[in-house]
């Protein structure tokens, strides 16, 4: 799962065409700065997406900025 940790040196598109080939839509990789991939993977999925999915909302930590990074 390099493409979730933000793999900015090789080309994913290969692989993501190849998954895709007959959804009906296509899937873009996303190079992200290291800085930029700590603010979403380590702020924003950690502490908000992932106990919001797995239902354990009281661990969820709901900063302005986590948002702000992943809109960036």
């Amino acid at each position: 799962m390099d493409w979730l940790a933000g793999n900015r040196g090789q080309n994913s598109q290969g692989p993501l065409a190849e998954a895709t080939r007959d959804a009906g839509y296509n899937v873009v990789p996303v190079a992200l700065s290291e800085t930029e991939r700590d603010e979403f993977l380590l702020r924003l999925f950690q502490r908000v997406i992932w106990p919001l999915f797995h239902d354990l909302q009281n661990f969820c930590n709901f900063e302005p900025a986590y948002w702000q990074a992943y809109n960036k």
